[in-house]
């Protein structure tokens, strides 16, 4: 697991202090898919799903906008299954640096250039297999 530098880390203790105090949460997940590669038996998200319902990318800044989490996960399902993953990413990153975001993932679908795409648009951490985080 890579360092979090010491400004964004001083910025995610400052937001996570406003939020507390304001009553906002600090941490907020997305399930951007039902959909997922893997049929798991202790998961109800196996196969394709109907995804037509799902946010849009630049709903997620909606989201933002109003909750200010500083630290946000994206999951699914399979998140990667997501073609608009990376826009996803982006809308919930803000110029300041906030929030951290994790993408937790089976790693099914991922090639080096969507993981960098990724890096680019803001994530921050990957999770994927047990006991594997970059």
């Amino acid at each position: 697991m890579r360092k979090v530098p010491l400004r964004q880390s001083l910025g995610i203790i400052a937001r996570g202090s406003t939020n507390w105090i304001a009553g906002r949460p600090i941490v907020v997940s997305f399930e951007v898919t039902d959909s997922c590669t893997c049929d798991c038996r202790h998961c109800d998200h196996g196969g394709p799903k109907d995804d037509s319902r799902n946010l849009k990318p630049a709903d997620y800044r909606r989201y933002m906008e109003e909750l200010q989490p500083c630290v946000v996960q994206i999951s699914g399902g399979e998140p990667l299954m997501r073609d608009d993953l990376v826009d996803i990413a982006r809308n919930i990153k803000s110029k300041s640096g906030l929030p951290y975001i994790i993408l937790v993932s089976s790693w099914s679908l991922m090639t080096e250039e969507y993981y960098l795409e990724l890096r680019n648009a803001g994530v921050d951490q990957f999770f994927g297999e047990p006991g594997f985080s970059r």
